[in-house]
């Protein structure tokens, strides 16, 4: 199958269905054939290969491609241990349409990357109710992580 990548007019389906064995058989290759052919791909269809065989970085780049930022975010903060990487987070919780997401990614900052907190919330700043986010950081009792974060939108 992989000897038909290279013809001139390959469909579509070529692409895909290679994914998706790639996705059951050789995940190692998966990435690198999302990366080179996305705009070939049938991503609906991987995805949900992506989704069932629980690769969850491969599955938030589909995502990421697929403009469902959404889905991205929350992949990534289910799947934090395989999907995580700080600037990728940082860039997708930008295009969040969900307001309710932006609330469980400082929940799972404040949980998962404490250090790494005012960093986000400063990407974030334009778009959350502050007095929202005190109240988080109060009723964990950790007000005192966020205050750098404070002392910016006060300024």
């Amino acid at each position: 199958m992989e000897s038909g990548l290279g013809l001139e007019r390959a469909h579509m389906g070529i692409f895909t269905e290679l994914g998706v064995l790639y996705a059951r058989y050789r995940s190692e290759k998966l990435m690198e054939h999302i990366k080179l052919f996305s705009t070939r791909l049938n991503i609906p269809k991987l995805i949900r290969a992506c989704d069932e065989q629980q690769h969850w970085k491969e599955l938030t780049y589909l995502y990421i491609q697929y403009d469902e930022f959404d889905n991205a975010a929350t992949t990534i903060m289910n799947h934090s241990s395989d999907a995580w990487d700080h600037m990728q987070f940082k860039d997708v919780c930008v295009k969040v349409s969900n307001v309710e997401l932006y609330y469980k990614a400082v929940q799972f900052y404040l949980q998962e990357h404490p250090d790494l907190i005012n960093d986000m919330l400063n990407v974030l700043a334009l778009r959350l109710d502050h007095t929202r986010v005190v109240d988080i950081m109060r009723k964990a009792g950790q007000l005192h992580l966020v205050k750098p974060y404070m002392v910016a939108i006060q300024s």
